[in-house]
């Protein structure tokens, strides 16, 4: 009887486990299949985890994701960062560096990701574990604030430009004025100074519209 109740007290501890590790489990797969980063687990070159966000940016069904997969829809000019870097040189020591690679989605436009790779153990044999973030709507961002910084920078020197040379004109139209002074209307001279005057003109007009453009 006391034997009985021991295995009866064993067989209990072992379901309280076994349930205690069910429900640990289901949190974390809760947890990775929901969060915003695109995680993938790789051994012996076959992808054999991709939660759904990796999915979602490969369009590959989750039991025929093969390495070669995942690094067709790298941007050529990035292959080399995610071999070398994240796949073949992947230890505890660089587990906290990240790097910035394209890929092309399932519908063909470029994304960028922040990514990292670390090595874990994944049914008891080493795998990589890589970890990357969706920065698409960032960089767009930063483009779009380094466009504005280079218009601004534009608009600064297209004013600087036209307050100098409005003052040029403005000397040119000085002298044009006394020079009309000395001479008679019916001269050639004074034919050539208003032709002078109106090339004076279109120039302050120019001027006018890069003053416009360095405010706008």
């Amino acid at each position: 009887e006391e034997r009985t109740a021991e295995l009866q007290q064993e067989i209990n501890d072992r379901i309280i486990a076994e349930k205690a590790l069910k429900e640990s489990e289901e949190k974390y797969r809760i947890l990775v299949e929901n969060v915003n980063e695109a995680i993938f687990i790789i051994q012996n070159e076959i992808i054999k985890y991709a939660n759904p966000k990796a999915l979602n940016i490969l369009g590959s069904p989750r039991d025929t994701l093969l390495l070669d997969d995942l690094l067709n829809r790298i941007h050529p000019e990035d292959r080399k960062i995610m071999v070398e870097e994240i796949l073949k040189h992947s230890d505890n020591k660089r587990n906290n560096r990240f790097y910035t690679i394209r890929v092309f989605d399932k519908d063909g436009n470029t994304r960028w990701l922040e990514s990292s790779g670390l090595i874990i153990t994944w049914e008891g044999k080493p795998a990589i574990l890589n970890l990357a973030y969706d920065i698409t709507e960032k960089r767009k961002l930063e483009d779009e604030v380094l466009k504005t910084q280079k218009l601004e920078s534009i608009a600064l020197l297209a004013g600087g430009i036209a307050h100098d040379f409005n003052n040029f004109l403005t000397g040119i139209a000085g002298n044009i004025a006394i020079a009309k002074m000395h001479v008679k209307p019916d001269e050639k001279v004074y034919e050539r100074l208003i032709g002078a005057e109106k090339a004076l003109k279109r120039a302050s007009d120019l001027t006018k519209q890069l003053l416009t453009f360095s405010k706008g």
